[in-house]
């Protein structure tokens, strides 16, 4: 209020100057031939200023009523109207009849509530405690309303506030629309920065700009683009064209024709990609659906069906699904890499096609290397219980083979810990172990090889004996 009767002293002031400023200009009232009571006719007064009321000059040492500067009508143009302590500082046809009203200038603008004000341009309107500026065919119609120019804007709303541009209407309690073109907010305390034919419907809602957006939602937002909704309290699009953010807290980055429909879902950008789930999250790409809650779909055609699945799909042209709740899918036809150190001269490989891992394995990439006795693996590998189990987290009927890992640190050391087997040390164990046993055949082998000839020699020696002692009997039956 302080503010509203300080801006109405300073017009006021304004006018006094003019009249003064014209004042100075000759001493005779009449000195250009008027008639003081001729409203068509500039009066000047040397050393007064001009009574509006008679067409006179006010000496210094007139009185005028107290709490007035000019004796009504306070008109100071042509075919004015002021009522009740009313105020127009000039222009033509102007209306000012609300009590203490006031009118700066222009064509045609009206006041008439209490306390409105319009400082000028033609064919404006303020209601009760409301404020135009300027500019054409502004109408503020809300109690404490604000249009501060541009041309057929509407403050209905109590409190509102339009700033300018053409064509934006403030509706709701506390509503602003700072300028564009077309734009509207019905929801109470709505905001629209700019652009064209945006709606801010939603109390609180926000649309910056852009062009046919829509905040619908309560404390929704919308902050550019084109053809952009936020329809679910809280929602939010950032930008891009033809996306909707239509559940509480859902957020839609950008892109186009992005739709995340699921409580706090996520569609970052892209293209034709949904988030339906609850907390689902889309990061990118093309034709991607997060419909699980809490699951997560990018690249292309992924789908992510499952609650808490993850899908990531790579370029191909084919849709890419999850099977099962809380898994975790990768489709990758050129491949998988993964390495455990910067460099990437450690890690595993998936190659295109392929079902195993292949693991780095070059001797460029080890060091501290120590010599393994194949028989001792052997021997350890022997003191090593091996069964079939089946992990707890699994059903009883997946069943699996091999040591315990307690077991397998106790016998070679290996690996992390007591509660790991890393498989390239079962597998350097294994091939030791084959080696070990290969030595020990080999010894076999050989032992064998001298019993063999062994047993040759002394089968060559039976056999000699034997015709020895055939020759030696058939001698002796000769004799007899």
């Amino acid at each position: 209020m302080r503010m509203r009767e300080l801006l109405v002293s300073l017009l006021a002031m304004f006018v006094v100057l003019l009249g003064w400023s014209y004042g100075f200009q000759a001493a005779n009232p009449t000195d250009r031939g008027a008639s003081p009571g001729d409203p068509h006719e500039r009066i000047r007064c040397a050393d007064s200023i001009l009574d509006q009321a008679t067409g006179g000059c006010l000496l210094a040492t007139s009185r005028p009523k107290p709490g007035l500067l000019f004796p009504p009508p306070h008109d100071g143009g042509r075919d004015n109207q002021t009522g009740n302590r009313a105020f127009v500082g000039g222009g033509v046809e102007n209306l000012a009849t609300g009590r203490r009203s006031t009118i700066g200038g222009g064509w045609r603008n009206e006041a008439r509530f209490e306390y409105a004000t319009v400082m000028g341009g033609s064919e404006n309107e303020a209601r009760a405690f409301a404020t135009v500026g300027g500019g054409n065919r502004n109408a503020a119609q809300g109690s404490f309303s604000t249009i501060s120019g541009g041309r057929s804007n509407s403050a209905t709303g109590d409190y509102s506030t339009v700033t300018g541009g053409e064509g934006n209407q403030a509706r709701g309690q506390g509503a602003a629309v700072i300028g564009g073109n077309s734009n509207l907010t019905r929801g109470d305390f709505g905001f629209i920065g700019g652009g064209g034919g945006n709606d801010a419907d939603g109390s609180h809602s926000v649309v910056g700009g852009g062009l046919t957006n829509s905040a619908e939602g309560s404390y929704s937002t919308v902050g550019g683009g084109r053809a952009n909704r936020a329809t679910g309290d809280y929602a939010v699009v950032l930008g891009g064209e033809d996306n909707q953010a239509a559940a509480q807290f859902a957020i839609v980055g950008g892109g186009s024709r992005n739709r995340a429909t699921g409580a706090y879902s996520v569609v970052a950008g892209g293209d034709s990609n949904v988030s339906s789930g609850s907390y689902a999250t889309v990061p990118g790409g093309e034709a991607n659906s997060a419909g699980g809650d809490f699951s997560f779909a990018g690249g292309r055609r992924a789908k992510a069906e499952h609650p808490g699945a993850f899908v990531w799909g790579d370029s191909q042209d084919v849709d890419k699904s999850s099977s099962a709740a809380d898994e975790f899918n990768v489709y990758a036809s050129g491949g998988v890499r993964i390495f455990s150190n910067a460099a990437g001269d450690t890690g595993v490989q998936l190659a295109p096609g392929s079902g195993t891992w292949t693991t780095v394995s070059d001797r460029n990439a080890k060091e501290n290397f120590e010599p393994v006795d194949g028989v001792e693996v052997l021997e350890h590998l022997l003191g090593v219980d091996i069964s079939t189990w089946n992990y707890a987290a699994q059903k009883d009927e997946v069943r699996h083979m091999g040591p315990m890992a307690q077991d397998f640190y106790r016998a070679f050391g290996l690996g992390l810990g007591p509660r790991t087997i890393d498989t390239v040390d079962a597998d350097g164990v294994a091939l030791a172990a084959i080696q070990g046993l290969a030595l020990l055949l080999e010894e076999r082998d050989e032992q064998i090889e001298v019993l063999l000839r062994s047993n040759e020699e002394l089968r060559e020696d039976l056999d000699r004996h034997a015709r020895d002692l055939r020759a030696a009997l058939a001698e002796l039956g000769e004799a007899k």
